[in-house]
């Protein structure tokens, strides 16, 4: 059997919740081999029960991933960020070796899961790619009606994640038996990542071999100090065989506080174990308006060793690290180019080495508003980003570390004034961190503070339960609405996306009865979406409230971009004549399968049966199109149009005059006569193939094509009628 070619033209164009917390166990973790197959973690979830919207991502950098929504909201509701990157960082020294793990903006150093006791990263890495989070609320739903959320019923006590022992055995979580994730505040999350099998650029060094356990937390308080900050712990694991020496961690900070970055200043309080971004000015029109706030971030059980700060571009030797020793550069109060950070003016050049930058109160000597001892200088915008480091530690094989740290935020009757100044906001900031250290000390800043539910579940109205979105560039991402719920501030939109190969959980909050929908699905794939939504406000005593959640629903969005992938050959299924989708019945067909000689052909399945193909190509000249099938002898093919082209002359007449490129669903099927072109029992549906054939227009379809042109198979290659 031999393959010829035909030409076509066609223009186709419940237990208890407090107790004795079990250690952490890991006997499930079975990770077997080193892998450089491992990618950066696509997980992500918020902490929303306080008034803070807080994005977390389990790469190493929280808050940030890409420019698609960064999001550090407070007051929740606002829109208003206040950080912008929030970078993990590590180095240390392995042997004589110096190795660092860091992340600024990316690429990103750390991926999902945990390492052996060997320092091996999982054969799977995507099967860790997971943040779980757990709220009072789902304690309270599953304690009153058995039902647990999937985090609930899966909570990792195997990588790490606290349990409450309900059960009297300390080695397992069995959930019907009594265990309860150990609740931090009203919300906790966990997720776990290690520094190996990723690309080591930018830090350029071997992976320390670390696994680091997070656990982050809000607390929905009527109190501000604790509703406006957000809590978190890294515990470092040395997975590697060696111990690591002189090890430091850092946190790389980007502020954005409100709507004008450039105005954003920094300040640091070693007695305090706390640095701090404010505004330059007392008013921010389109952010915070007035006063102006101040956040910071508060080391709460390790001693900050320093705090340097570094340009955000047009410089040598003060701007982005470029390799482990200049990491390191900036973990140790120096800049990149080795020189020590200095006393006084912008803390470069001078002659007093100092460890932590900007450390006196802002308007006086030696602050960002006053780089002098008479206060005639200042420095109003550009130093806005922070290394904010611990001391150094030795971390032996196997050894853990934790490290604790707040972000406080406060809200003062000014940014900064005369000394001693009690209520600007770098003051108020300072006396959250005071209060918020005092919790962490006797133990209340890690208690449950579960939130009464008085406010009904909300009504969902659009869209209904099982939609199907078709994407194209005449249509809209669907708007999701509910009844407005009294009492409510806001509402917490939680989002499933089924991917196909993973299922993203996602959770967004809004102040409005309605969530504007606006993910971004890849050309021509189905993502199935599920989402229900809670209330939560506040109580007249200023209580924070809490609502039932809503019944959840399901709908589609398939962004639809029909052709051929790359505009060259490519296989179509065409439509069925009877209405069907005719992979149904031959699943095995190259058309079906989607790809081939890589090229895709898309099914749009907002349409019955019907499969599309792009004549792409020769901008402005009419596509040529060659249908290619087995052919036996002389036997002949059959163009079957479907009920789509019930009059094959016009149908075909408006294909022809339609431009080059255009897209259009094909509206026939072929098929081989066999040896019996009269007898239809042996006929045998085929695919057609289509290719370009030359850029010069048709205009003749009758007289065009005789039974001796030349085709790729050669003189003699018979051809069908048009």
């Amino acid at each position: 059997m031999s393959f010829r070619h035909f030409p076509l033209v066609l223009a186709v164009c419940a237990g208890p919740l407090y107790g004795q917390a079990k250690q952490p166990s890991t006997q499930a973790v079975t990770p077997t081999s080193v892998t450089t197959d491992c990618q950066v973690g696509v997980a992500e979830a918020e902490l929303v029960v306080s008034d803070v919207r807080a994005k977390l991502y389990n790469m190493g950098s929280l808050f940030w991933r890409d420019f698609n929504d960064p999001a550090y909201h407070v007051p929740k509701g606002s829109g208003v960020d206040a950080f912008y990157v929030f970078g993990f960082q590590m180095s240390g020294l392995v042997s004589t070796d110096l190795r660092v793990s860091a992340n600024r903006y990316g690429p990103f150093q750390f991926t999902p899961g945990p390492l052996d006791e060997a320092g091996n990263a999982p054969a799977d890495c995507a099967a860790f790619d997971r943040i779980w989070t757990v709220t009072d609320q789902d304690l309270q739903r599953y304690d009153a009606t058995g039902i647990a959320s999937d985090n609930l019923r899966d909570w990792p006590a195997n990588l790490g994640a606290e349990v409450i022992d309900g059960d009297g055995n300390p080695d397992n979580y069995d959930l019907a038996a009594g265990d309860r994730p150990r609740l931090f505040g009203t919300q906790t999350a966990f997720w776990v990542m290690n520094d190996v099998g990723l690309e080591r650029s930018p830090s350029q060094s071997e992976p320390l071999s670390i696994e680091v356990q997070v656990t982050a937390w809000a607390i929905a308080s009527d109190d501000p100090t604790f509703d406006q900050a957000t809590f978190y712990r890294y515990r470092v694991v040395n997975r590697n065989p060696t111990a690591i020496n002189d090890a430091i961690v850092s946190f790389f900070l980007d502020g954005n506080l409100g709507f004008d970055w450039s105005d954003d200043l920094s300040g640091s309080d070693s007695a305090r174990n706390l640095v701090y971004i404010y505004n330059a000015f007392n008013e921010d029109p389109n952010g915070h308006g007035s006063p102006t706030p101040a956040m910071g971030m508060r080391f709460l059980d390790i001693q900050a060793g320093s705090a340097t700060t570094d340009y955000n571009g047009g410089c040598d030797d003060r701007c982005d690290p470029q390799s482990p020793e200049e990491h390191r550069y900036y973990q140790t109060s120096r800049w990149r180019d080795g020189s020590p950070l200095t006393y006084g003016d912008i803390g470069y050049g001078g002659t007093t080495p100092t460890p932590f930058i900007y450390p006196s109160e802002p308007g006086t000597y030696w602050s960002m508003p006053c780089l002098d001892p008479n206060c005639e200088v200042s420095l109003t915008s550009k130093l806005r980003r922070l290394t904010f480091s611990t001391v150094a530690f030795d971390l032996a094989a196997g050894a853990s570390r934790d490290v604790t740290f707040a972000l406080p935020f406060a809200f003062g009757t000014q940014n900064y004034g005369p000394v001693g100044n009690p209520t600007g906001s770098v003051q108020a900031v300072k006396l959250a961190s005071d209060r918020i250290q005092a919790a962490f000390d006797d133990g209340s800043l890690f208690a449950p503070v579960p939130r009464p539910l008085t406010l009904e579940a909300p009504t969902l109205l659009t869209p209904a339960d099982g939609s199907l979105f078709r994407l194209d560039e005449n249509e809209t991402l669907p708007t999701l609405r509910w009844v407005p719920v009294p009492g409510a501030e806001g509402y917490q939109v939680a989002i499933e996306i089924d991917q196909g190969s993973e299922v993203v959980k996602r959770t967004t909050y809004t102040t409005e009865a309605e969530l504007v929908f606006d993910d971004i699905v890849p050309d021509n794939t189905v993502f199935a979406y599920r989402w229900s939504v809670e209330p939560d406000g506040r109580l007249p005593d200023g209580t924070r409230t809490a609502g039932e959640r809503s019944e959840t629903r399901a709908f589609s969005l398939y962004r639809f971009v029909p052709g051929i992938a790359d505009n060259g050959v490519g296989l179509v299924e065409v439509a069925s004549a009877s209405g069907t989708d005719p992979c149904a019945d031959t699943p095995n067909d190259a058309g079906c399968a989607g790809d081939f000689d890589g090229n895709t052909v898309w099914h749009d399945p907002d349409a019955t049966g019907d499969y599309y193909i792009s004549s792409g190509g020769n901008t402005g000249l009419l596509g040529e199109l060659v249908l290619n099938r087995a052919l036996v002898q002389e036997d002949e093919v059959e163009l079957r149009f479907t009920a789509a082209c019930a009059e094959p002359g016009a149908c075909l007449a408006t294909y022809l005059s339609s431009r080059d490129g255009e897209i259009l669903s094909v509206p026939f099927e072929a098929w081989y006569l066999s040896d019996t072109p009269d007898d239809p029992a042996d006929d045998v549906r085929m695919i057609p193939y289509f290719r370009e054939s030359g850029d010069t227009p048709i205009t003749d379809f009758a007289d065009t094509f005789t039974s001796t042109d030349n085709w790729a198979d050669g003189p003699g290659a018979p051809i069908t009628e048009r």
